[in-house]
């Protein structure tokens, strides 16, 4: 998701994204997003994704009522 679809998503200003996430990627040692990524998510040869079976069920981990301390999606 972009900065903006976060923030809104969550009730925040688009700049508190960007500062949290300043600080995710400074504490992983990472430069970005996609860096961040590849070095959190198992790779597909580990998780047998490369025939679908790792892949992540529908609304996984970008739906953000299934991280610890995040706030349930209003709608519904």
């Amino acid at each position: 998701m972009s900065n903006r679809a976060i923030a809104r998503r969550l009730g925040i200003a688009e700049r508190t994204v960007k500062n949290n996430l300043h600080t995710v990627y400074r504490k992983l040692g990472v430069s970005g997003r996609a860096e961040a990524m590849a070095r959190l998510l198992p790779s597909a040869t580990e998780t047998g994704a490369a025939d679908g079976a790792g892949a992540p069920p529908p609304g996984g981990a970008t739906d953000p009522g299934t991280f610890p301390g995040s706030r349930p999606s209003s709608a519904g």
